[in-house]
């Protein structure tokens, strides 16, 4: 038996999204305020992961709340010929560092909410939820550049990310959520609206997995699923839920998992790296979510 329709129905239904903003604008409104920078920055503040993708579920408990340096940046060429590599090379660095205002950031929040709301995570800043708040992962980042070219300091191609130091695991950490937000959108566009719903259905079914043991919580992160989700061919959102599960099932029952990408088309989803998804990882939600379809009861 398979799911039945209402429940798909519901399990396409977005979470709340009023507290997100807020919890959002209280960030902003703490840093604005702060008066005790290291060195006065240039930054933004916006909300990012499912929140901004517009595929946040209920079940989804905190927001990601992101603080971006534009004051400096990190860089990494893309196949740059020796004389561009050494052009960049070259430039003199900003003096103000991701550490700098990550320790800038951390004290601002703490000063504002109090020591005991705010704990200092390996990945991000962890505020509480209060009222008129939700809980919050404050991630630090730094503005980062592909270089695709750099003939001269106004003659350049780059593509453009965010990144961060994870001390655990002792790397830079680089995202492109611009990409990311901006191929969901066009991928929703070219699906009539049905790619956002969908995911938000495959979400839940990853957490009805999880809630009756049937998938091990941390096999499958809500950023894995809704990239590989991203991968399925268009033709497989269709007019209803029913008929877009069934034909995406049966696309991921043979699609080759080691080719899929992540949804910014920057890199890889599967491999073997600390912001990868294990291809064993990705094989048991696949059956996971195919036994669940063929045996629901």
């Amino acid at each position: 038996m398979s799911i039945p329709l209402s429940q798909l129905v519901t399990w396409a239904n977005q979470g709340a999204t009023v507290t997100a903003k807020a919890t959002a604008d209280s960030v902003r409104h703490a840093i604005d305020q702060f008066a005790g920078w290291t060195e006065t920055p240039s930054y933004e503040i916006y909300l990012q992961g499912s929140y901004k993708n517009d595929t946040n579920i209920y079940g989804d408990s905190d927001v990601d709340v992101v603080v971006h340096l534009n004051s400096s940046y990190q860089w990494r060429g893309s196949n740059l010929p020796a004389a561009d590599e050494a052009r960049l090379r070259a430039l003199t660095p900003s003096t103000i560092t991701w550490q700098k205002f990550r320790g800038d950031v951390l004290a601002c929040l703490r000063a504002y909410y109090g020591a005991a709301d705010v704990e200092e995570g390996p990945k991000c800043l962890k505020l509480k939820p209060k009222a008129g708040r939700i809980a919050a992962d404050v991630v630090v980042c730094q503005l980062f550049r592909l270089y695709r070219s750099f003939l001269s300091n106004t003659s350049f191609t780059f593509d453009e990310g965010m990144t961060l130091w994870v001390p655990p695991e002792k790397q830079w950490i680089v995202n492109f959520p611009n990409q990311h937000y901006a191929n969901g959108v066009d991928k929703n566009t070219k699906t009539s609206g049905r790619y956002k719903p969908f995911v938000r259905v495959v979400k839940n079914l990853r957490v009805h997995l999880e809630d009756h043991g049937l998938l091990a919580d941390g096999v499958a992160a809500s950023y894995f699923v809704e990239c590989l989700t991203y991968n399925a061919p268009n033709d497989v959102f269709k007019s209803t839920l029913d008929s877009s599960m069934l034909a995406y099932l049966q696309w991921l029952h043979t699609a080759d998992l080691s080719t899929m990408t992540r949804q910014s088309g920057q890199a890889g989803l599967i491999g073997t790296s600390s912001d990868q998804w294990p291809f064993r990882s990705a094989q048991l939600f696949r059956n996971a979510a195919i036994t669940l379809w063929n045996e629901w009861s």
